[in-house]
């Protein structure tokens, strides 16, 4: 589980109750089933009506992914590539083969087979930044799902609140003027604006965010990946593809791995 995730959207919620405690709201006020039918439903309508059923098919996933702690262990690919690039050198590119079926990185795998097939190095690189690409903008689409609703959620809130505000206008006559009740019926109008601006802030803006900020590692994750065959590929010293590929990592990682080596040498 991703603990930053549960427990930013957890806080969110605590912190709303506190709110209302503090300001002595009656929780019965979330109550509102007309508020919910415009918001979640029209923002629900609006995006599937922007998007295709493809794109949307795969929204679980990325609740998932949005909830789950996914990591790209770069330090792991940097001794991986380092090792290849040490027995590439020593054996030739073809000895790699053996070692290919063991990896689990079918990005990498990918990679690697153009090299030991003798791919030329620029089509190596064509073919795999391509894919990067494809991925790339495949994700994008797919983030683009929850900007999208987290703009239409507080739209639709407004929306729900003219409609409201209409109709209790409309009714003050019937009411007799009754100032209670105008009051009352106002305040319930505006709970749909409420929900749609505060859905939109602490669920699909922020799980957009999440999902953007895990693409983006992934997306340095692969450029490195990339970056590591093709050095392979021009038959670079292990010493310099390890230099090279240290630069995609922080400060701190860098001194770690470093420590890592000086302890196995």
């Amino acid at each position: 589980m991703d603990i930053a995730s549960i427990g930013g959207f957890g806080l969110a919620i605590i912190s709303l109750f506190v709110l209302m405690h503090l300001e002595h709201v009656h929780f019965a006020v979330l109550w509102s089933p007309s508020a919910y039918a415009i918001i979640f439903g029209g923002t629900i309508g609006a995006t599937v009506f922007n998007h295709t059923m493809h794109e949307l098919s795969k929204v679980p996933v990325m609740m998932k992914i949005a909830f789950t702690e996914v990591k790209f262990e770069a330090t792991s690919l940097i001794e991986v590539i380092v090792s290849l690039a040490e027995k590439a050198r020593r054996e030739g590119v073809i000895s790699l083969e053996e070692d290919i079926e063991q990896l689990s990185d079918t990005f990498l795998k990918n990679g690697l087979q153009l090299v030991v097939d003798g791919t030329a190095p620029e089509v190596t690189k064509s073919i795999m930044e391509t894919q990067l690409n494809i991925i790339d903008d495949r994700h994008n689409h797919l983030m683009a799902i929850w900007t999208t609703s987290g703009g239409f959620a507080p739209t639709m809130g407004i929306i729900g609140t003219v409609m409201g505000v209409v109709h209790v206008l409309g009714g003050i006559e019937e009411s007799g003027g009754d100032i209670g009740k105008l009051a009352s019926g106002i305040a319930l109008a505006f709970m749909a604006t409420f929900f749609g601006i505060f859905s939109a802030n602490v669920f699909f803006l922020p799980l957009g965010g999440k999902l953007k900020a895990k693409h983006e590692a992934e997306m340095l994750y692969r450029q490195m990946t990339i970056d590591g065959i093709l050095a392979i590929e021009h038959g670079e010293n292990p010493a310099i593809v390890k230099i090279r590929l240290l630069a995609y990592l922080p400060p701190e990682d860098q001194k770690k791995l470093e420590k890592k080596a000086d302890k196995e040498g």
